[in-house]
């Protein structure tokens, strides 16, 4: 996969590198005809500027009795023939340009001729001037060099410019995603400022952003109070039906079967109960109706709630290790944390083997402190690490008095602290959950005692 910016550099790369090609291929079948061109041009020039300072006396007795006149460089790169034609010269006859083979003292070569014919003091003449094909050789292959290095630089001065560009077309799309989404734990804190941007797209997936987070931060709103105000309204009649019957149950006409009957249904009673306040409990945490007014010892209320949970431990047989090392303090709700730290670790006994083991470890680093909870249970598989803090999702085992709805209490206390959580499991080898404190929410004793 990749990202639309990397996409559109390499579309662009691919096309000025195909352009470069044509150009190329055309250049390299023109460059021949051109060179011959501007070759012929040159040869034309040297033959005018050669007949125009002719004169008679500078052929010397060569000419006059030999009707030819033969010259050439000692690289041989060049030659001028000149001889009398005995025959008349057609007015305005042009100049004949050909490639052909030369011998030259003893050595043969390909040259570009022009012939060149003229008339001086009555006589007839043709000139004759020859261009190596070796210099027309290297100033193709100097053109095809220069015209290739000019290519590539401008290529990649194009396509750094271009990055360049890109880079800043894009920034405003990726603060977007960064801040409008990926960084939104809570619709209902969404930060309706508008980024910064020359764009009007990105303007718009801007605004669109922000008008569906409007629209999903009703609907939980909705959602939210439709719970508080149903769970308030059952906690009332769930009251009441189970003070009535415990008063039924203490009528000793009673018989030993209608008793049970009654005992089971305020034990159901009990459950909806518990159901009722935790959705209470997530509700309020959710809405921001608890404060964070307490400054506690993280691994205190660790140790608290391992005593408190201390009859669940030795009805199992679990060997639980505390080797918490570090005694930070966390500024949030006591009482939240307590709660948060108690369904962590009694879900590591729920779901423990008998005389299984809990360990629970920390360490610090630059930007978090970690507390681990590690069991030697049942452990889950990758969907249930996946919807383990979704509410009433709970692991199959023969505990009947889970509703599924301690892990999304353990979030909604997370969020609230900014704490982030990640769930390490393998079926029948156990599960480590680990909790990352941030740095700037935490304190030595040192910095308020």
């Amino acid at each position: 996969m990749f990202k639309l910016e990397s996409k559109l550099i390499l579309y662009n790369a691919l096309t000025k590198g195909f352009i470069i090609l044509i150009l190329g291929t055309i250049m390299l079948v023109f460059i021949d005809s051109i060179s011959n061109q501007q070759l012929d041009v040159r040869l034309e020039d040297k033959a005018k500027v050669f007949i125009n300072n002719f004169s008679e006396k500078d052929l010397s007795k060569e000419l006059k009795s030999q009707k030819s006149f033969t010259d050439y460089n000692i690289l041989k790169e060049e030659y001028i023939f000149l001889q009398e034609v005995p025959i008349s010269l057609k007015k305005g006859k042009s100049p004949l340009y050909k490639t052909a083979f030369k011998v030259l003292a003893n050595q043969t070569s390909e040259y570009r001729i022009i012939i060149y014919p003229f008339t001086f003091q009555g006589k007839n003449y043709t000139i004759e001037i020859g261009q190596n094909s070796v210099v027309i050789k290297r100033i193709k292959q100097t053109i095809s060099i220069i015209a290739l290095v000019i290519i590539l630089i401008s290529f990649g001065i194009s396509l750094i410019f271009e990055i360049f560009f890109n880079r800043i077309l894009f920034k405003p799309f990726y603060e977007i995603v960064a801040q409008k989404i990926k960084n939104v734990n809570n619709p209902l804190t969404y930060n309706h400022q508008l980024i910064s941007t020359s764009t009007e797209d990105f303007r718009a997936l801007d605004l669109s952003i922000g008008a569906l987070m409007d629209k999903v931060s009703s609907q939980i709103l909705k959602e939210k109070q439709f719970i508080a105000n149903v769970s308030h309204e059952l906690l009332t009649p769930i009251s009441i039906l189970m003070a009535r019957l415990e008063n039924i149950l203490n009528n000793n006409r009673l018989d030993h079967h209608d008793s049970e009957k009654i005992y089971s249904s305020i034990k159901t009673l009990s459950r909806l109960r518990s159901v009722v306040n935790s959705l209470l409990l997530i509700s309020k945490i959710e809405n921001n109706q608890f404060k964070k007014p307490d400054k506690f010892q993280i691994s205190k209320v660790i140790e608290e709630v391992i005593l408190e949970l201390e009859d669940r431990i030795e009805v199992k047989e679990i060997v639980v290790k505390n080797n918490i090392e570090h005694h930070l303090y966390l500024e949030g709700n006591e009482s939240l944390v307590h709660t948060f730290f108690f369904n962590i670790i009694n879900n590591a006994i729920k779901y423990n083997q008998p005389k299984g083991s809990i360990t629970i470890k920390d360490k610090t680093s630059n930007e978090f402190y970690y507390v681990y909870v590690i069991d030697s249970g049942i452990g889950m598989n990758k969907e249930g690490q996946e919807n383990a803090f979704n509410r009433f999702e709970k692991l199959e085992s023969e505990q009947d008095e889970s509703h599924g709805l301690g892990l999304a209490i353990v979030k909604s206390i997370a969020q609230f602290h900014k704490i982030d959580m990640e769930i390490q499991s393998k079926i029948g080898k156990g599960t480590t959950f680990i909790l990352r404190f941030p740095n700037q929410f935490l304190f030595n004793s040192s910095d308020f005692f």
